[in-house]
């Protein structure tokens, strides 16, 4: 099947895009998790609310394992954050005491509760970014009013650089990821690594539908044989079991990964089952306004495994000033 002969096909036209900086500062990129858990105030796990800044958060983790004395796997938190930022996410450990344990320069507690269960991956509901947006030589330009539209739900380089799927697709390679066969039980190579390495080549081939859909400018919109989630079309994250998808929709999905059968085949066979992630995304509640010194401020929220750089990189050039830090 030829894309560029699908009827309705559009190539999105290049368009020269405002230039911006982004992370000048740790306070020029706040985040803010929303996790929406009754706590019910007893139990042996104690959450903290951690405003943290030039720290990752596996450090305040390991911080924590080690002032609590517990193994570091015991120690839960539902994302990861950025260490060139301003961070506030909730982290849980089975402590008994209701007092923050930590003098850790650039973290402190802003809060305290109690639960019955651990903090798990993606149990947070919303991250709320404050982002300012500095060096903007016309702050006019029309295209910064689209910053709060839908925009393609790419993975970001944080999850899918070049240096992450080279490693992840040499470890794949070494064939010790483990089977899928009920009889024999998987292999965890290497710890948390395992999971990431997979975590990096279903983001990949996410990564490669949605370019194909951007191509055909239908991203944003239901075509035949689509699953929707919330009203917007999805892409698969590749596993075990048939695509969700059919027709048009699915052809689009095999030509966008003919390319990838090997990895797609092993994928299947490391356990993972199929699912669905949205191609689209819009922000919640956007705001933008323009400061007296001439910096842009944006506020919207985004839900878990969404990327506020996707979201900028549809409508901006930035320069990442933490990455010349």
């Amino acid at each position: 099947m030829q894309l560029d002969n699908v009827p309705g096909s559009v190539v999105i036209e290049e368009r020269p895009l405002p230039l911006a900086h982004i992370k000048r500062r740790p306070a020029d990129w706040r985040v803010s998790e929303q996790l929406d858990l009754v706590f019910t105030g007893v139990g042996e796990h104690a959450y903290f609310y951690v405003e943290k800044e030039r720290l990752n958060t596996a450090d305040v983790a390991a911080a924590l394992a080690q002032a609590c004395e517990v193994p570091g796997h015991f120690v839960g938190y539902a994302g990861l954050k950025d260490k060139h930022a301003v961070t506030r996410q909730w982290f849980s450990v089975p402590f008994a005491e209701d007092e923050w344990p930590l003098e850790l320069a650039g973290a402190r507690c802003l809060q305290v509760q109690r639960h019955s269960k651990k903090l798990r991956r993606g149990q947070h509901t919303l991250n709320r970014f404050e982002i300012c947006l500095s060096g903007l030589l016309n702050d006019n330009d029309p295209q910064l009013d689209r910053l709060g539209e839908v925009f393609p739900n790419y993975f970001g380089p944080q999850r899918t650089s070049s240096n992450n799927i080279n490693q992840a697709r040499q470890w794949l390679a070494k064939g010790q990821w483990g089977s899928a066969r009920p009889d024999r039980p998987r292999q965890r190579t290497n710890g948390g690594r395992r999971g990431w390495h997979l975590s990096v080549l279903r983001s990949m081939l996410f990564n490669k539908v949605l370019e194909q859909r951007v191509r055909l400018h239908n991203y944003a919109q239901m075509i035949d044989g689509d699953v929707a989630q919330q009203g917007l079309p999805t892409g698969p994250l590749w596993g075990r079991g048939r695509s969700a998808s059919s027709g048009r929709a699915q052809e689009i999905e095999r030509c966008a990964l003919a390319d990838w059968a090997d990895t797609c085949e092993a994928l299947e066979y490391t356990g993972l089952n199929q699912a669905r992630r949205k191609l689209a995304e819009r922000p919640h509640e956007f705001v933008s306004e323009i400061s007296a010194n001439g910096e842009m401020l944006l506020r919207f929220a985004l839900p878990p495994g969404v990327f506020a750089t996707t979201l900028l990189a549809n409508n901006l050039q930035f320069v990442d000033d933490s990455l010349h830090r």
